[in-house]
């Protein structure tokens, strides 16, 4: 996060500089500004031992700071958990032996068979977004605009006609859901994780 904001220093939003400003007046906060924060986090950070952060961490989680809320609307038919239920749970989970998470790296490639080059039909310039727009043979378009709000990111979105408002009227909730649930997933054998 530090080296992040470090790196786009030069595009920081005015948000950000209001919300230190408020709470340095609020909370005397002091502003040391990200350089040198970046710069204190590079000296501090390595001399920290995991142990210790594992030691302070286990020392926060414990049954006297616990909260387990459940929330949702008063509706006929739908039965919540109850109290002995839910910590029933949260013992069950506490005697569940959990292996420490272990990072895996793979060189598969994303996509197994890539699929078969398409073609460029048609490249134009739209001058009111200063982009240029590729129309594809198989008529889609993809639209190119250069920024410099972060200097090492590309960002992709895509969008086709129809889609919610195909399903909204039927499947409401479903339909609402299905862009949360499907960033859930992962993509070929890569799970969310893994990407």
């Amino acid at each position: 996060q530090y080296e992040n904001g470090y790196n786009n220093r030069d595009k920081e939003r005015n948000s950000r500089y209001s919300q230190e400003y408020v709470s340095s007046f609020i909370n005397s906060e002091p502003i040391p500004g990200i350089e040198y924060e970046y710069n204190m986090m590079n000296m501090i950070a390595p001399n920290i031992p995991v142990e210790a952060i594992n030691q302070t961490i286990a020392q926060l989680i414990g049954d006297k700071n616990m909260v387990i809320s459940v929330s949702g609307p008063e509706k006929e038919g739908l039965v919540y958990p109850t109290e002995d239920e839910l910590v029933a749970a949260i013992n069950n989970v506490k005697s569940e032996k959990i292996e420490a998470y272990v990072e895996e790296v793979s060189n598969e490639p994303l996509i197994a068979t890539p699929p078969t080059p398409g073609k460029i039909a048609l490249v134009e310039k739209n001058e009111a977004l200063d982009a240029t727009v590729w129309t594809l043979q198989n008529g889609m378009k993809v639209i190119l605009k250069t920024t410099d709000f972060k200097d090492d990111q590309i960002v992709m979105t895509g969008s086709s006609t129809g889609g919610y408002s195909q399903y909204a009227v039927q499947d409401p909730i479903n339909a609402r859901m299905m862009n949360n649930i499907i960033t859930l997933g992962g993509v070929g054998n890569f799970s969310a994780t893994h990407l």
